[in-house]
């Protein structure tokens, strides 16, 4: 069935400078993720009231019916009443559907419904309204009252086994107790949002052992009863949890059962490397542990116990148990697959120690196995399931042949992130007829991993109508959100002074997303009227095409210049590193133009971009697109043009997880460059500073900035003075502060949250940076704003600040 919605995904926004290549305003069917199969947009709904009706007639189990009304009363502020206005009614039908997922679903004129002829339908259905109510599609008025779009749905996904991994494995230093068991909490709440069926709770080996303390890693660890609350979260929102945790290596995020010591490959320092699965009474540890979270998951249907990558530790482990890899790896596995299918659970493991290293080239496989890994898995029990990852694009995945020719019979494809490697693994398990897995290994959703793998693990036949812009603002939007849509009563909007007036064209362009100054932003209200921008007359000036590339080599300016594009929400420092017509060496940033010859002549481990003499882009290499396997080198140099070539496919691959600059690259796009920034006289005289009222205990501080940011740099510092004269400051550090990190991780009590969609329309992110006191802290009575040299530069422009 193909995608039908009444307007389509928009292309990707671009600077204010251009508006020639503004995009489209969303239409509702690109926030809603994955995309449903069917679907029809109708207009805004609006709730005036907050009692409803509920009508189950599906005969829904009482926990997960719990769980609905616990959300609607949580995220709406709507109650049950006998004779609730709003009418909610889950129906069973009884047509034949595609699979037990399908579900029809519709909001119109005070009424939700949702149909299946399973309870898995059912819980898509609900999953979806918990979605849209995430979303900006959900709109709560000072006055209580809801919008809420008005859909009509119908829908089912293509792979029935769709697995998300949510990690609590590796924690930070500082990470609290309940900021970890929240994060827990939300990561099962947006799984269920995101339609995946399986989750697979990465507690690595922080379950809380009180009869075996020494097994228990450093920093916070979780009680029985507190996993045993996540197992009912998941299944009363329509999950099937299973366990998940690493063993015999990665003992960072593993029990520490039997720990083999020794220095770190990457610090020196010694610590706990593998498990010396050798040991005397290693197996009763180690089943002990494995019992404990079968029993708290009730018996899974998985259990996903990792043995990746301890290719670095075979040699210690060989020496611990006396047996070569090939003997001591099948027989634990096996042994451990033996113990699980006794209570009729499947063991599941990672690929990559199965198979030889160099069987298979760089970047198709990587792969840490034992030379003699193909004799080796003859050996491994046939029934164990396999989750083979790979995070390159590729056209190939030949170990799966290799995997499937030694009677694996069961695989889960293991995604992380990017649209076009997520898309491409996943068709290659589609047309095997096997599992899918999105993969997090981080507590941090910055790689857009959960939102990428959500819509291919639904929508894998027909193309997906989402690019990379809307999956990375329905990232932010999901996991980089306000904790809370609702109204914030007693909010005062605070005048700034100092700084600067904005632009005309830089108004102009806020305009076309803000028609009114008057706006609001989870709850939080903003006057853009007092909008202050930060600039310099002295920064540097874009340098018009043509470039002369040698004559910027010969005043040493070719590694003090940035590159962008119209579309660019960072700039791409050129660097020390960078060469003019030599042969590109790792690490380098090599410009050639038409008199070096033809071609590059580079190999494949990089990525390159080809622009005429006015520095329109011709050509953009697979790499550049996020495309390994299409990945040639060797670029031809456009007559009169250049090309630029970036060493190492791997930094490019990780540039793909927002707003980068390598994401944002189109053919047709103009680059730009300028020289980066030193010392503008005007540097620091100015600010952006606010009265503030000490009894108000929250602020938010609203950002954006008019320009491409310089991704390396500091854009800016926030001071903060409270009652007793003490002070905090917070530094907004390159593109981090455009890119909100995930709050376990500490920035000196702010709290950055996503505030509005605006890079579709021609403008930088905007962020809010939330601050709430301390208890008994002194109330804050003044804030300063008080840029760096790249805040110049880029434009930092203070939207507005609220007190609340």
């Amino acid at each position: 069935m193909a995608f039908r919605h009444t307007l389509c995904a928009v292309a990707l926004g671009c600077s204010f400078l251009a508006p020639s290549l503004r995009a489209a305003a969303p239409t509702p069917v690109d926030y809603l993720l994955p995309t449903p199969k069917s679907c029809h947009y109708t207009g805004p709904i609006h709730f005036n009231e907050s009692s409803y009706r509920l009508h189950d007639h599906f005969g829904l189990a009482a926990g997960k019916l719990t769980r609905f009304r616990q959300t609607l009363q949580e995220r709406l502020a709507w109650q049950p009443a006998q004779d609730g206005a709003i009418s909610i009614d889950l129906e069973r039908l009884t047509d034949a559907a595609p699979n037990d997922e399908f579900y029809r679903f519709e909001i119109s004129d005070q009424r939700i419904y949702i149909a299946a002829s399973k309870e898995a339908g059912i819980m898509r259905g609900l999953s979806r309204l918990f979605g849209i109510i995430l979303t900006p599609l959900t709109e709560i008025h000072p006055d209580g009252s809801v919008t809420l779009p008005g859909l009509t749905i119908a829908d089912y996904p293509d792979f029935p086994l769709r697995g998300i991994m949510v990690t609590a494995a590796q924690v930070f230093p500082a990470t609290r107790k309940a900021d970890l068991l929240e994060h827990v909490r939300q990561g099962i709440d947006l799984a269920a949002a995101l339609q995946f069926n399986y989750l697979f709770l990465h507690l690595g080996g922080r379950l809380l052992s009180e009869k075996h303390p020494e097994i228990n890693p450093a920093g916070p660890c979780f009680t029985r009863e507190e996993v045993a609350a996540f197992v009912q979260q998941a299944e009363e929102r329509g999950l099937i949890p299973c366990p998940m945790m690493n063993s015999i290596g990665h003992m960072s995020s593993a029990p520490q059962i039997c720990p083999l010591y020794d220095s770190d490959p990457k610090t020196g320092a010694t610590k706990a490397l593998a498990m010396n699965i050798g040991a005397v009474n290693f197996w009763d540890l180690y089943c002990e542990y494995l019992d404990d979270l079968r029993v708290l998951f009730n018996n899974p249907p998985y259990f996903s116990i990792g043995t990746d990558e301890f290719h670095n530790q075979i040699k210690m482990i060989e020496e611990a148990c006396g047996k070569p890899c090939r003997e001591f790896y099948p027989e634990f596995v096996n042994r451990v697959n033996r113990h699980l299918k006794a209570f009729q659970v499947v063991t599941l493991i990672y690929h990559d120690m199965l198979g030889p290293r160099g069987r298979h080239s760089w970047p198709e496989e990587t792969l840490g196995g034992p030379p003699d890994a193909m004799e080796m898995l003859k050996a491994f029990d046939k029934d164990i399931n396999v989750a083979y990852w790979n995070y390159f694009h590729s056209h190939r995945y030949p170990f799966v042949q290799d995997l499937l020719n030694a009677g694996f019979n069961k695989l889960w494809f293991a995604a992380w992130f990017g649209v076009e490697p997520v898309k491409a693994l996943f068709q290659k398990s589609y047309a095997h007829k096997q599992a899918v897995l999105t993969t997090a290994w981080s507590m941090i959703p910055g790689n857009n991993e959960y939102v990428h793998g959500a819509e291919f693990s639904w929508n894998i036949i027909q193309e997906s109508p989402k690019s990379h812009l809307d999956f990375t603002e329905l990232n932010h939007y999901l996991f980089w959100r306000r904790g809370q849509n609702r109204p914030e009563p007693h909010a005062t909007v605070v005048k700034l002074s100092g700084g600067m007036d904005a632009p005309a064209a830089f108004r102009q362009a806020l305009a076309r997303r803000f028609p009114t100054p008057q706006q609001r932003a989870f709850g939080i209200p903003v006057d853009l009227s007092t909008l202050r921008v930060f600039t310099a007359p002295d920064i540097p000036q874009e340098i018009p095409p043509p470039w002369d590339f040698k004559r910027l080599a010969a005043e040493g300016a070719l590694n003090n210049l940035l590159l962008y594009t119209d579309s660019s929400v960072a700039c791409l420092a050129l660097g020390a590193k960078v060469k003019l017509n030599e042969a590109r060496k790792s690490g380098d940033l090599a410009i050639y133009d038409s008199s070096y010859g033809a071609s590059t002549g580079t190999d494949r481990r990089g990525a390159e971009i080809a622009a005429d003499a006015s520095g329109k882009i011709v050509k953009l290499s697979g790499n550049c697109l996020n495309r390994t396997g299409d990945e040639t080198g060797n670029m031809a140099i456009p007559e009169n043009g250049f090309v630029i070539s970036k060493h190492g496919a791997q930094p490019i691959f990780y540039s793909y997880r927002g707003y980068g600059f390598f994401p944002s690259l189109r053919v047709g796009d103009r680059l730009h460059l300028r020289l980066r920034e030193q010392h503008p006289t005007s540097a620091l005289s100015q600010k952006i500073q606010a009265e503030l009222d000490p009894q108000r205990r929250r602020l938010a501080l609203f950002l954006t900035t008019m320009r491409p940011i310089d991704p390396g740099r500091v854009q800016a510092k926030v001071h903060l003075r409270f009652a007793d004269d003490s002070s905090t400051t917070l530094n907004l550090s390159g593109l981090a502060f455009l890119n909100p990190p995930c709050p376990l991780r500490d920035i000196s009590d702010w709290t950055p949250w996503m505030a509005w969609n605006t890079v579709r329309y021609g403008l930088q992110p905007a962020i809010a940076y939330e601050w709430q006191a301390p208890t008994e802290h002194p109330g804050p009575v003044a804030i300063e704003v008080v840029p760096e040299t790249a805040g110049l530069a880029a434009g930092l422009t203070i939207m507005g600040l609220t007190q609340f």
